[in-house]
């Protein structure tokens, strides 16, 4: 049973990706959101990063596609997408198969000084592709470092995310993913 909590948090996500807001989620706005990333980070998609996070999000959409395109028509309605993404994230592999590869992705693409995690400079542009409002970019990167060193490594988003799709608990670390939920 999906909590109150993580119905809201499944809506935002979806919000995310659905970009043209006609109700349901297709592999080109996957891969529009992946691109939007890549400008904010002044990055083309012919570079090796650009085609990197290209591929990664391909991935995710496969990745998502094959639990929630229950029709298997090419795209995801908000239905199938609440139904796909519970049955993904509930699987153990979900973690390693789904969030890391992403987050990774997005590592790669937003750490513009090459140290392997994100300052908040970083994780604000790489927000501002999310739409996320920049009062919840500071807020949401203090509740996400869990270590307090200014930095948000692979491990801590990793984690966040997970937090983020899968936990019920309102006070968990990762609910703060893209910002304040209780709006």
């Amino acid at each position: 049973m999906v909590s109150a909590l993580q119905k809201r948090k499944l809506d935002l996500a979806f919000a995310h990706f659905d970009i043209d807001g006609n109700g349901q989620i297709e592999c080109d706005e996957i891969l529009a959101l992946a691109s939007r990333l890549l400008l904010c980070f002044r990055r083309t998609p012919a570079c090796a990063k650009g085609r990197a996070v290209l591929e990664r999000h391909e991935r995710l959409w496969d990745e998502i596609a094959r639990h929630a395109d229950a029709d298997t028509d090419g795209a995801i309605t908000y239905r199938e997408f609440h139904h796909g993404m519970t049955a993904a994230f509930l699987r153990p592999t979900g973690r390693a198969t789904m969030l890391r590869p992403a987050v990774e992705a997005l590592i790669d693409v937003c750490d513009t000084d090459g140290d392997g995690r994100l300052d908040l400079t970083e994780f604000a542009t790489m927000h501002r592709a999310f739409g996320t409002s920049r009062g919840d970019v500071r807020v949401a990167f203090a509740a996400l470092d869990a270590d307090g060193d200014g930095r948000l490594s692979a491990d801590e988003l990793t984690d966040a995310a997970w937090d983020f799709y899968t936990s019920p608990d309102p006070r968990a670390r990762g609910n703060w993913f893209f910002g304040d939920l209780t709006r």
